[in-house]
């Protein structure tokens, strides 16, 4: 907060308490729920009750608003079918509905590419390939009736295909990495990241996720690291502010593993140029 903003934000794990007097807003923790803590969408398919489950690491939260959940209405839902209609005509009918839910979906899904996990029987989720919008972003699919399953019941499963998620984008991150370095086009110094951040160089920031360190700018504008933190002139978490000026400059961030960055001294930036 400040004397102009204050903003509450609900955060799917536990932080530090502290207390920060600073110059900008602190906002490692929220970094933190965008980029360390793999958000995703989890698409329960039913004709009774279609759901959809917004994930950030191991917490799912139900959407539940104008859109979902979301009931097939008409003949096989909410009315019978016709006397002389046959499996065909069934499955025409979901095919339309799952047409409406990815519809929907594409409401959610329009602002960031996120990871989609689909649930439930084989055969709808069949028909939800089929007809979907968005298949290049389903990571995984789970079979069963989801009609009743709560956010934590559900979690167990969806988080094992997340997790392959995040390997697979780190493997990503670090060879665009030995591909950066091989162009030398990649710095590995939290004092050249942070030059070349505010340069606007910075094309894709790899960071050990509990990599932080304080640093002050000198009268001369110079940026040093410190060993204590407090005070305005300190920033508390030099990696959180390098952190913001990447995104503010257009690049990508990649948070790791700690010690997947051991040569590179926990923190390395590829550029543009």
């Amino acid at each position: 907060m400040s004397h102009d903003f204050a903003k509450l934000y609900y955060l799917p794990f536990t932080i530090p308490a502290r207390v920060v007097i600073d110059q900008t807003f602190a906002t490692r923790d929220l970094v933190y729920g965008m980029h360390r803590a793999q958000r995703y969408w989890v698409l329960l398919l039913s004709q009774a009750s279609t759901r959809l489950l917004a994930g950030t690491g191991e917490t799912l939260e139900e959407v539940e608003d104008k859109n979902f959940p979301m009931q097939m209405t008409g003949p096989g839902g909410t009315t019978a079918l016709p006397f002389d209609s046959d499996s065909s005509y069934l499955d025409d009918r979901h095919r339309r509905f799952f047409q409406q839910v990815d519809s929907a979906f594409t409401e959610y899904a329009q602002d960031e590419a996120l990871p989609l996990i689909v649930g439930g029987v084989v055969r709808q989720v069949s028909f939800f390939q089929e007809v979907s919008q968005h298949t290049s972003a389903i990571a995984g699919t789970i079979s069963s009736n989801f009609d009743k399953v709560t956010p934590s019941e559900l979690s167990p499963q969806t988080w094992e295909i997340v997790q392959t998620v995040r390997q697979e984008q780190q493997a990503g991150a670090l060879q665009a990495l030995d591909d950066a370095i091989s162009a030398q086009l990649v710095v590995s110094t939290i004092e050249e990241a942070w030059q070349m951040a505010q340069e606007g160089r910075g094309k894709l920031l790899l960071v050990e996720k509990n990599y932080h360190v304080p640093a002050i700018l000198t009268e001369n504008g110079k940026f040093e690291l410190v060993e204590a933190v407090g005070g305005t002139e300190v920033m508390d978490d030099a990696v959180d502010e390098i952190i913001e000026a990447v995104l503010a400059m257009g690049g990508d961030i990649a948070i790791v593993d700690d010690g997947a960055l051991a040569d590179h001294r926990h923190i390395a930036l590829t550029l543009r140029y």
